[in-house]
């Protein structure tokens, strides 16, 4: 009978697993915080009728993955803990990735949003009343505090 060989090379291989699990949980938990605090980002499709079963306004970010201003909104405003808090609880957000660059279009239900809102540049930020009869809309990153003060004036109530 052949015996094989117990050295530090075949107690290595055992513990492989075993690192690879650690190290998938630890990542798990680091990255788990820092994403709860984030905006939850609710689909295209289903954004219309969450507006309209909760009453909130619609906030739709217009963005693409290659716009640096994109990326400062991203994480000036929508993964700041106070900033998200406040979007959560008063829009039903809807991120609406641009993909003409990447991809050479864009699916017809982003394209009819782009017409819908005359969408001119990146990002944007448009919002509506869930019931979809008023609107208003910003081009450009305005800083957290000019986007949370665009925000806010827009559900205020009307008179």
């Amino acid at each position: 009978m052949k015996q094989t060989p117990r050295g530090p090379r075949t107690h290595l291989r055992a513990l492989i697993p075993a690192l690879f699990l650690t190290l998938a949980l630890a990542g798990f938990l680091w990255a788990g915080p820092s994403s709860a605090a984030g905006v939850k980002w609710v689909s295209l499709d289903h954004a219309v009728k969450t507006a309209r079963l909760t009453g909130k306004p619609l906030m739709y970010d217009f963005s693409a993955e290659w716009c640096g201003p994109c990326q400062m909104l991203a994480h000036a405003v929508f993964e700041d803990e106070k900033a998200a808090k406040y979007i959560n609880d008063h829009y039903v957000p809807v991120r609406v990735i641009d993909r003409y660059r990447e991809d050479g279009q864009n699916s017809p239900a982003v394209q009819a949003l782009q017409r819908r809102f005359q969408l001119t540049g990146f990002p944007t930020l448009a919002v509506e009343t869930a019931d979809r009869k008023r609107q208003d809309m910003v081009v450009g990153f305005l800083g957290y505090d000019g986007t949370m003060e665009f925000l806010r004036h827009f559900v205020k109530p009307t008179r």
